[in-house]
């Protein structure tokens, strides 16, 4: 039985498909690359990740094994977080923000659920519970700076995703970079922050169903339009996760805590 709430069920369901894409294909996720071609049994390592990822999401679904599963998700994201994108990242700031900021939203996701499941244990109490929480939310401001900056950095590409039937399409290119910096802003400035996660998470939920969605429904179902439904709906779900976290506090509440997320529906 699904013991969890929405928002962590979603999460693993975004696991669930990374972790068939990367079985699947016997490779890692396209969101994931480049993984140099030197690396020693690299496809023994995909394998290996993608049944991480299947696993985690399988797990997350029952209680018995949230715990176990939430640990493992937090290690998936952050060791592509640590190994990929933040070198890649100080190597070339401007031309891998957007990388760096999507595979921290994902890993602020899995470090909200990560904090609410598992007990506190010595060193890594900063993970648990309330510390751990707020962690999760300054890592999704970030990433949503980063998010953000990709938008404006790439405006032209961004506004021909706009579905061709939407009018204004560089408007709304630069209307959801201009949103994304404005819920980083009220998130890391703990303004109004319950309101900007539930607007962003709101934002990238269209993303996901006017863009990438029908792009696999209409288009040519390659791996690619497939890692991009489930990446797109991976980071949906972990701003979901962290924007339930703030269910506690008001809407327009300003420096404010809140309790962690609970595990029980």
């Amino acid at each position: 039985m699904m013991t969890l709430r929405p928002a962590v069920a979603a999460l693993a369901a975004a696991l669930i498909a990374l972790g068939i894409l990367g079985v699947g294909n016997g490779d890692f996720a396209l969101v994931w690359q480049p993984v140099p071609t030197w690396v020693p049994a690299r496809e023994v390592l995909a394998y290996t990740f993608g049944a991480a990822s299947l696993a985690a999401g399988l797990g997350l679904l029952w209680r018995r094994t949230a715990a176990a599963a939430a640990t493992i998700a937090l290690a998936y994201f952050f060791l592509w977080w640590l190994l990929l994108r933040v070198p890649a990242f100080f190597a070339s700031p401007l031309a891998n923000a957007g990388g760096l900021g999507e595979n921290s939203v994902a890993l602020a996701g899995a470090l909200a659920v990560y904090a609410a499941l598992q007990a506190p244990a010595g060193r890594l109490d900063f993970l648990h519970g309330r510390p751990g929480m707020t962690l999760a939310r300054v890592l999704l401001g970030i990433g949503l700076i980063g998010c953000g900056e990709a938008h404006f950095r790439y405006l032209g590409p961004t506004a021909d995703f706009v579905p061709a039937w939407i009018p204004g399409h560089l408007a709304w290119a630069v209307a959801t970079g201009s949103g994304f910096l404005a819920a980083a802003a009220a998130i890391l400035l703990a303004v109004w922050a319950r309101l900007a996660a539930t607007l962003v998470t709101a934002m990238m939920a269209a993303f996901t169903l006017l863009i990438w969605l029908p792009d696999v429904v209409h288009g040519p179902a390659d791996r690619f339009h497939w890692t991009g439904l489930a990446v797109s709906w991976t980071l949906t779900a972990a701003a979901w996760v962290v924007a339930d976290s703030y269910r506690d506090i008001d809407w327009l509440a300003v420096h404010r805590g809140s309790r962690a997320l609970s595990p029980a529906s």
